[in-house]
């Protein structure tokens, strides 16, 4: 009975011992020696189950000693077990820690290389040159820009003595670059940072080059210095273009000193608005016409306007809206308008024209030119009223001799006396002539000369034309050429005349063949033109012809002022009208004049 109850316990410790030793199969994750070690328990079991079979089916008898002996081992492997769980527990938590630090390591070092791309893609891809430099002064890194600014791969110095490879000058001085001024040497050596010192380098491939240099040490947690970090940007351009604006800039200010010593020197007044109407600047020749003075830059048009008295040449005031300012803001070109300035009881002419300034398009402001005409005024003044006299005073002693020598010419019978009388009336006739042309420059040039225009038809005039001066010109070598259907001018007849007998009159005579009229309608006005054939123009004398009192060389066996020409061309621009000539030695000259047809609704 013993030995059953052992046989029973042995096989129970047996059963409990495999158990733990499966248990144990995930703590210490060694699977085969405890697979091994359940199997050896298993098979025990086994035998001791086959004991108690013989014993309980055959009758066949225990040993107490084998029994025991078998508990015993039983006892001892369940408490073998038992005691090295802990143990294992231990070498369990040992073995994970083990392989979290190693995880972390292996994801530690996956990340450092991660990093490690992404900055090198980053300084790959920089418009600046990168060197890495090592403890000793040689480069361990350089990105693409590094060797693009050098000209091609850098010289591999294996020392900061062997700087000496890199040809480099201040740009400040000139001076070379010695090796331990060199930002890198400075960096490693004396660990100090250095930013942006200029220095014009020779490049490997002999090209020349201006960068800035800059370095910055690389230290470890302990202040240990392992390198440097070097940046090279490459400003040869930009210092191409800092030369180039430099000199830009010092024209500029030349350009500018030479343009404030004309603006302060140039006898006429010149003032600059802004688009309120404020004055940006002004001479001092436009402070003394004006009467604008610095205090009242500041205001506006219309504030400026209490202050000063400006009148027309009539003497009626000027408007505000007449402002040759507001005229030109309202896209209106103003040029030679003159109006009077009163100061301290004084009246100041001036001749005034005004331009837009245009940037881009957009008006910012005007330029208006001040021109001090009060002299030429009074010169013109005074030359009218001398012209009056003069006419005047001759009119009476020539009517007093023209009267008589008609009374002598109806009382001689003498063929000598007749010739002399004849040549006395014909000089009256000129001095008449004469005095009248120059009356009528004056008119004309003062603007004193009433001119009623209407609407005239060119054909028609210029038919009658010649019919009534059959006797004054050879009308038969006048050939008219005019197309059907001109239109209707708008013209003062006696003016249009005056000026076709002129320029047909010098048609005539300085030729011998015939002269052509033709017109034709340009645009709004009809173009008049007659052309002779006879020796023409000198080129040199043609700007000059419509000038007073001038003679071409052609003319200079003909007697005559040099007015008939002159007033022809104030006789057309007063009539809003152009006169001109064009000639060609040997071949003629043809005479263009234009006069406005009839505007619409024109009665």
């Amino acid at each position: 009975m013993i030995a059953y109850l052992l046989l029973i316990t042995s096989m129970t410790c047996q059963a409990v011992a495999a158990f733990y030793a499966l248990r144990l199969v995930p703590v210490s994750r060694a699977r085969w020696p405890w697979i091994l070690l359940t199997a050896a328990m298993a098979v025990r079991f086994f035998r001791e189950g086959i004991s108690l079979w013989l014993v309980t089916a055959r009758d066949h008898p225990l040993s107490i000693h084998e029994e025991s002996t078998a508990l015993v081992v039983s006892l001892l492997l369940l408490l073998g077990t038992a005691l090295m769980k802990p143990l294992f527990l231990q070498l369990r938590n040992a073995l994970a820690e083990r392989e979290l630090l190693l995880q972390e390591a292996r994801q530690a070092r996956q990340h450092l290389e991660e990093e490690h791309l992404r900055l090198r893609a980053v300084i790959d891809h920089l418009p600046v040159g990168i060197f890495i430099m090592e403890e000793d002064g040689r480069i361990a890194e350089v990105n693409e820009a590094g060797k693009r600014i050098w000209g091609g791969e850098a010289p591999l110095a294996a020392s900061i003595a062997e700087y000496s490879a890199y040809k480099g000058w201040w740009v400040a001085t000139g001076e070379p670059v010695k090796p331990d001024e060199w930002a890198a040497a400075k960096a490693i050596r004396l660990g100090q940072t250095t930013l942006g010192e200029a220095i014009d380098i020779e490049r490997r491939n002999g090209t020349r080059g201006t960068i800035l240099n800059s370095a910055v040490p690389i230290r470890s947690p302990t202040g240990k210095i392992l390198g440097a970090v070097v940046v090279n940007q490459d400003v040869t351009q930009l210092r191409r273009l800092q030369k180039e604006l430099e000199r830009e800039h010092l024209e500029a200010q030349q350009k500018a000193a030479e343009l404030e010593a004309i603006f302060h020197a140039m006898p006429d007044g010149l003032i600059i608005y802004n688009r309120e109407g404020q004055i940006v600047r002004s001479n001092q020749t436009a402070e003394q016409i004006t009467g604008f003075s610095a205090m009242s830059h500041h205001l506006s048009v219309q504030e400026r306007w209490q202050l000063v008295t400006i009148e027309k040449l009539d003497g009626t005031p000027l408007h505000l809206s007449d402002i040759p300012f507001i005229r030109t803001m309202q896209g209106e070109e103003v040029r030679g308008n003159y109006l009077v300035f009163r100061q301290e009881g004084r009246r100041i002419f001036v001749s005034l024209s005004a331009a837009p300034i245009v940037i881009d398009d957009r008006m910012i402001g005007v330029a208006a030119t001040f021109t001090d005409i009060t002299r030429i005024q009074e010169l013109q003044e005074q030359q009218r009223m001398v012209v009056q006299m003069i006419s005047h005073d001759l009119r009476t002693p020539l009517a007093i001799i023209q009267g008589y020598a008609e009374i002598l010419k109806e009382r001689s019978s003498s063929e000598e006396d007749l010739k002399s009388i004849a040549a006395i009336l014909y000089g009256c006739a000129a001095m008449t002539r004469m005095m009248e042309s120059i009356l009528d420059i004056a008119r004309l040039e003062h603007g004193h000369l009433a001119l009623e225009t209407r609407p005239v038809d060119p054909s028609v005039f210029l038919t009658d034309l010649l019919q009534r001066h059959t006797i004054t010109m050879d009308v038969s070598r006048l050939r008219l050429a005019l197309p059907a259907g001109l239109p209707l001018i708008q013209a003062d007849p006696g003016a249009l005349e005056r000026i076709l007998v002129n320029l047909l009159t010098n048609a005539l005579k300085y030729s011998t063949h015939k002269v052509r009229i033709s017109a034709r309608r340009m645009d709004e006005k009809v173009r008049f033109s007659i052309a002779d054939r006879g020796g023409g123009i000198e080129a040199a004398d043609l700007p000059r012809i419509f000038d007073p009192f001038f003679r071409a060389n052609l003319a200079a066996g003909e007697k005559g002022l040099g007015l008939g020409l002159y007033i022809s061309r104030l006789l057309v621009e007063a009539q809003k009208g152009r006169l001109w000539a064009v000639s060609r030695l040997g071949k003629g000259t043809v005479f263009f004049f234009t006069i406005p047809i009839v505007s619409p609704g024109t009665p």
